[in-house]
């Protein structure tokens, strides 16, 4: 059996405390005999993109890109609706 976990973030308020979680994280992952993909994988930032939201030291917020894909889509079928009705 294959399992693909796709999300995995370890944030912590405090920077020296970071290598000891990550120890533990990946001493848990060896544990389970689960692997990461090192090419999908990113060390030392300060914020970015997690599960359509950006994380950062100031907080948490939507992501505008995700905004916008919901907003297009939910324009999309607005107009399909506004066409059936058109033709009727």
């Amino acid at each position: 059996m294959e399992v693909y976990i796709n999300d995995f973030l370890v944030k912590l308020a405090w920077a020296e405390d970071h290598i000891d979680h990550l120890k533990t994280c990946f001493d848990i992952l060896n544990k389970y005999y689960m692997k990461l993909n090192p090419t999908k994988c990113t060390f030392g930032v300060t914020s970015g993109e997690f599960l359509a939201y950006i994380i950062a030291k100031r907080g948490i917020k939507a992501n505008p890109k995700q905004i916008l894909l919901s907003w297009n889509s939910h324009l999309r079928g607005t107009k399909e609706k506004s066409t059936v009705y058109q033709e009727e």
